[in-house]
């Protein structure tokens, strides 16, 4: 799944995302990379020394809890039974780039409840 990405790849994955042209795990799909490492970028925690003007703008976005989406059927599903075979909840939330406390409350059935 690893690829090495090149300072144009980053400032591109910077650009899609902050024009909400792919989510995190189509960038992680499209890129061959780890989600936590789309993660990694978009937080700055890693490659920032590249510069980019869409960094205030994802910055921006996620002080404004915007990056919020809803998981598919199938990723809820994915995630409960990936739980059952000994992932972790933050491997899992590192995978579907959702919070730890969303992995919880998804394998305790609290949230998603209509999905099997």
């Amino acid at each position: 799944m690893s690829k090495k990405l090149s300072n144009q790849d980053v400032k591109d994955i910077l650009q899609l995302y902050a024009l909400k042209k792919m989510s995190k795990p189509q960038l992680a799909k499209y890129y061959r990379v780890a989600p936590s490492t789309i993660w990694g970028i978009l937080n700055g925690r890693y490659w920032k020394y590249v510069p980019s003007k869409y960094r205030e703008t994802i910055s921006k976005q996620s002080d404004q809890h915007l990056d919020w989406r809803p998981l598919k059927s199938k990723e809820v599903q994915d995630i409960r039974l990936d739980y059952n075979f000994g992932s972790t909840q933050q491997a899992l939330a590192h995978k579907f780039c959702v919070s730890k406390a969303t992995i919880g409350s998804i394998v305790r059935r609290e949230t998603y409840k209509d999905i099997i």
